[in-house]
């Protein structure tokens, strides 16, 4: 129908479509999986063509409301993931298996009636499973969920994919950011208040927090770090993940693990940009590759005794050891002595020509239990010229230090 003889009409910019998951993408992890619904003809809009363009923006796969409305997806030409976000009814079970959809479960009784549908045949069906965690709506009671889980885990047609009513990313984002804000009341237990550099660093970076990332991410990262700039770290490890890493959808890929790392060619890893780091990858690889959970073992370490651990590992010194156990294991009483924070302490507290090994005891004994929060403040103060340094050196008494002929160690 013409508009021009239309009382109203609404017109669908598509282009939208685009920047708006792009600034999505923009703000998250870059292996986090993006599900766009579309149920209810994309709310409106007209799910074949949103769909499309969702597709085409980097989204991963969809969630709808029953299986006519992925029948429509799919004959669309749309082979992505597809979830059934209801119940889907008994006389719908097969059809919705032969379509390749992810079924979501609500109760043992339809676990039950599905595993018996696919009993024999040559196709899984993929499940997710539901979980009422208090809105009385729909999905499994809470209590009750660890029988449905057990049954779908050990029935052999059944694929389980997931969890829905259950926000994992959510959670994850949430402790990964220290969304709940308990870096913040750390920032009490810092000697601020009789440290007028600490204090000075703390006012001219409000709100910094310290990442949670994962152990796995951390020790790749900082095995790249010897003598790199963080955007020269970063382009090495996007291109680990590239080379090595299985692909997540949407143009990224997930970090390789260590059977891939230590299982990696010698050109491969050379493609990486690695040049000496490579061998420190290879042999970290080779010897956690058969520890597949070494993070939880490490995790359960003191902090003295991490750092024992993590410095047994090829290419891992004192620096790297600390910065691991700092950001990968969460403790806040590591201080990481860097090139940054070498300066730092010399021209704000005035510690010249002191070891790092020195520093690192002063750092922990000076700033306590938080103490690497403090160096997160002390580092983004330095990096952004705003520390106060009253004991910097005149520039005519600062000798220029001589350029290093060989690998300088960590």
């Amino acid at each position: 129908m013409s508009t021009s003889s239309a009382r109203a009409w609404v017109e669908i910019d598509l282009p939208a479509i685009d920047r708006n998951v792009g600034r999505i993408k923009q703000a998250l992890p870059p292996q986090v999986r993006y599900v766009a619904v579309v149920k209810a003809n994309a709310y409106g809009h007209g799910m074949p063509e949103v769909a499309t363009r969702l597709l085409q923006a980097g989204v991963d796969c969809f969630a709808v409301a029953n299986v006519a409305e992925a029948a429509i997806l799919r004959e669309v030409g749309h082979d992505a993931d597809i979830l059934l976000l209801s119940p889907t009814l008994p006389n719908e079970l097969a059809r919705a298996v032969a379509l390749g959809l992810d079924i979501t479960l609500n109760s043992l009784a339809e676990a039950q009636a599905l595993a018996a549908l696919v009993r024999g045949r040559d196709r899984r069906a993929k499940v997710h499973v539901k979980v009422d965690t208090g809105m009385g709506r729909a999905g499994v009671w809470h209590e009750q969920a660890a029988e449905l889980f057990a049954f779908v885990l050990a029935e052999p047609g059944l694929e389980w994919r997931g969890v829905v009513g259950v926000s994992t990313t959510e959670a994850a984002l949430q402790s990964y950011l220290d969304a709940a804000g308990g870096q913040a009341g750390l920032v009490e237990t810092l000697p601020w208040r009789s440290d007028a550099v600490l204090r000075a660093a703390i006012a001219a970076n409000p709100g910094l927090r310290i990442l949670r990332q994962d152990p796995h991410e951390a020790l790749i990262g900082f095995l790249c770090s010897s003598n790199k700039r963080i955007l020269q770290i970063r382009q090495m490890v996007a291109q680990l993940a590239t080379t090595l890493g299985e692909p997540l959808g949407g143009g990224y890929h997930a970090l390789p693990t260590w059977a891939q790392l230590a299982a990696a060619t010698d050109s491969q890893l050379k493609a990486c940009a690695l040049g000496y780091r490579a061998a420190f990858l290879r042999g970290t690889a080779q010897r956690l590759q058969s520890r597949p959970h070494w993070a939880e073992e490490f995790q359960a370490l003191t902090t003295a005794d991490l750092l024992s651990e993590l410095q047994g590992l090829p290419g891992v010194g004192p620096k790297v050891a600390a910065c691991v156990a700092l950001f990968g294991f969460g403790r806040l009483e590591s201080f990481p002595v860097d090139t940054w924070v070498v300066q730092a302490l010399a021209g704000a507290y005035g510690f010249h020509g002191w070891a790092p090994a020195r520093l690192e005891e002063f750092g922990r004994a000076h700033f306590g239990p938080a103490a690497g929060l403090a160096q997160q403040y002390l580092f983004a103060a330095a990096r952004a010229g705003r520390l106060l340094q009253p004991f910097a050196l005149p520039a005519e008494v600062v000798k220029p230090r001589p350029k290093s002929r060989g690998r300088a160690r960590r």
